[in-house]
Order: structure tokens, then sequence, then C-alpha cells
């Protein structure tokens, strides 16, 4: 559903999955980290706003809220796709883990 290019369910989507990470905890981070990290990324790169507002917020809620090891790895995966502004996002996403590292 993150992947989605209709605005009302990808917001639905990163709604549902902003609640799972503060209520799943530390299984959050096991069972579905890897999974939606890679499409919320792809989302902030796409032409509609609500979209790409959508899937920033829910990263950065995620990011802030998460342990952040098990998100690195998809991010640096990300890092190497074809697209700039997906390169783009992800070093913004990698640089706000370093500047929050010690708080979170």
């Amino acid at each position: 559903q993150v992947t989605d290019l209709r605005s009302n369910i990808v917001r639905s989507a990163c709604a549902c999955i902003v609640i799972l990470s503060e209520e799943l905890g530390d299984a959050f981070d096991r069972a579905f980290c890897t999974l939606f990290v890679s499409g919320l990324v792809k989302q902030t790169a796409v032409k509609a706003l609500p979209i790409k507002l959508s899937a920033y917020e829910c990263m950065m809620t995620v990011m802030s809220h998460r342990t952040i090891p098990p998100m690195i790895q998809p991010l640096v995966r990300e890092s190497q796709h074809k697209e700039k502004i997906i390169r783009q996002r992800v070093a913004e996403f990698l640089s706000y883990i370093c500047d929050n590292w010690d708080v979170l």
C-alpha cells in the first residue's frame, strides 16, 4: 500500500506504519522495518506532494521513535539507486540518523 499512487491510500498506510512502529516497539524493528524503508524512500521522490510529504513525515517519525541499526542496511541499499532524488533523500535520512544517534 505504501507504493500506491493514490494519496489517500499512501497517507493511510503511512499513518498505519507510524502506529505500528510506536506500538510494536522492538518487534517492529525486527519484522517490518526493512519491508517499509525502501518503499517509503521511493515515495519521497514522487511528484505528487501529498504522497511525498506523507512518506517523508512517516520516515522521519519512524526514525525518531525506533532504534536505528535495522534502518541502515535498507537505506544504504537505496543509496545506490539510479535516481538522483532518491540518493539525495537517503543522504538526508542518513545525515539525520548520524546527527541524532546519541539521542535515539
